[in-house]
């Protein structure tokens, strides 16, 4: 009798163990133990946020809580924080919640979701998923380097206790944080042919050169179509920094060696001379065998040494 009862603990707690699966992505995590081991070393060396302003206006809607699972106060910290990344990482980002997906899969449903809202453009999706409990990140583009897999399996292992006992907000908001903590901040590529270690490069030279109240960012784009590289700066510029804030921004075509610097500010004098680094610029795109090539980083310090930073 002792052994059958022996039996039948062992049973209920594996159960309680497998539970805690439901809601990893599309892949169940099922060697618990591994999942405890790498939990514990994340804990030793996880990077913590910095101390860092993150209040922003916005009335712009990018918390989707179609499963109505947020309180209003609980909303408007999420979306405000939401909104920031978005800006800050010039990105696209949104949050959603759903109760139900029809007959799409989570990835179907977040993908076609985030489609409507951006189209292909690079971003960050979290969905909630309280119909069949598969949540779920979509990463579109360059976020999808430095946001892995295994960073997702690991987060969804850490929230889900949270999202199964309906704490919504603090399991959005630790999803939220490991984006900010994931992404680059300064180097952005919309041309989706960067590797992460020329985007980490770049970005480390104009994290490097970006003090107190200043800003430098390259934005590394291919074909925009008939737009003017100019018109297209600006309204980078327009959509990511306020008015007045001391900061430039460099949008580069990679495939001809065409920029365009969008300056204010203590740096309002970049736009006005930019120019004089023409020649510079277009050094970085070399051709060898009909094989186009562009030195980012050689750009990155052109830039830099330009702003005089």
């Amino acid at each position: 009798m002792n052994n059958f009862l022996k039996i039948i603990s062992a049973l209920s707690a594996a159960l309680l163990l497998l539970s805690g699966c439901d809601k990893i992505e599309d892949k169940p995590v099922n060697n618990d133990a591994e999942i405890l081991e790498q939990s514990s070393a994340a804990e030793e060396t996880e990077p913590t946020l910095p101390e860092r302003d993150r209040t922003i206006d916005t009335s712009t809607e990018f918390v989707i809580d179609d499963a109505k699972v947020l309180s209003s106060s609980d909303y408007d910290a999420l979306n405000e924080y939401t909104a920031w990344l978005s800006k800050t990482f010039k990105i696209n980002a949104a949050v959603v919640t759903t109760d139900d997906m029809g007959d799409k899969t989570a990835g179907e449903y977040a993908n076609d979701y985030y489609t409507d809202l951006y189209g292909g453009s690079n971003g960050v999706m979290f969905l909630v998923n309280n119909d069949t409990g598969k949540d779920y990140i979509l990463r579109k583009g360059a976020p999808s380097l430095f946001i892995s897999d295994s960073d997702i399996e690991m987060l969804f292992s850490e929230i889900s206790p949270l999202l199964v006992t309906g704490n919504y907000k603090d399991a959005i908001n630790q999803t939220l944080e490991l984006i900010e903590l994931s992404l680059p901040e300064f180097a952005i590529d919309r041309t989706n042919k960067m590797s992460a270690e020329e985007i980490t490069a770049v970005n480390d030279i104009l994290a490097g050169a970006s003090g107190e109240g200043e800003s430098l960012s390259m934005i590394f784009i291919g074909d925009i179509g008939e737009k003017k590289i100019s018109d297209y700066a600006k309204e980078q510029s327009e959509k990511y920094f306020e008015d007045g804030e001391s900061s430039a921004i460099m949008v580069v075509n990679t495939q001809s060696g065409e920029y365009y610097i969008c300056s204010q500010g203590d740096m309002s004098s970049l736009e006005k001379n930019q120019s004089d680094i023409k020649d510079s610029v277009s050094g970085c795109l070399t051709e060898t065998d009909g094989k186009k090539s562009f030195n980012f980083t050689a750009a990155a310090d052109i830039f830099v040494n330009f702003a005089g930073i």
